[in-house]
């Protein structure tokens, strides 16, 4: 079984990530930054992984439960976008539990380049995680619907970043969200 399930504990002091894989805590990392306002949670945490041999440095991510979908930004060495990614949405379920906010993803990514171009990937691993049973069938459809509501959305906004502020109904950059980190 192939399962990925975020822990936001924003209520606890000091905030922190937690990520599972199968079950097993993987990352347990302290939030830098936690802004949680009009039905969403933003975060910021510093994030040292080589993933492909490209080590990500800083991740920021907002999480809109409403909608089930968790939107990042990922930074390499310098703060530069990983693999040229501008936005990248994980598709999923999102569980208010009482000391945190759990995100289960659900294999479907939405991302959106650095030239513009917004893509649907891993449309075939959410094929392969129902086969499996990895997911339930309410999962998978859950899935297919959510994606294709953001995509809609995305495309009558003209992108991911005015998709946002509609969401937000405020101007993201007033709350600094998704600015660049200050350098060291």
């Amino acid at each position: 079984m192939i399962e990925k399930i975020f822990h936001i504990l924003h209520r606890a002091y000091p905030p922190r990530e937690q990520v599972f894989r199968e079950g097993t805590l993987k990352v347990d990392a302290p939030i830098k930054r936690l802004i949680e306002k009009n039905g969403f949670i933003y975060y910021e945490r510093p994030f040292i992984k080589a993933f492909k041999k490209t080590p990500i440095i800083y991740k920021q991510a907002l999480l809109i439960p409403d909608l089930s979908i968790r939107i990042s930004k990922l930074y390499t060495e310098g703060y530069q976008p990983y693999r040229n990614y501008t936005f990248y949405i994980d598709i999923g379920t999102v569980r208010k539990k009482e000391d945190y906010i759990e995100f289960k993803d659900l294999f479907l990514d939405i991302i959106q380049f650095v030239d513009g171009k917004i893509i649907l990937e891993d449309a075939d691993e959410l094929e392969e995680a129902l086969e499996k049973n990895w997911i339930t069938e309410e999962e998978y459809n859950h899935a297919k619907t959510v994606a294709e509501k953001t995509l809609s959305a995305i495309g009558i906004s003209g992108s991911i970043s005015s998709f946002i502020e509609n969401t937000l109904g405020i101007p993201y950059k007033s709350l600094g969200l998704f600015s660049l980190p200050p350098h060291k």
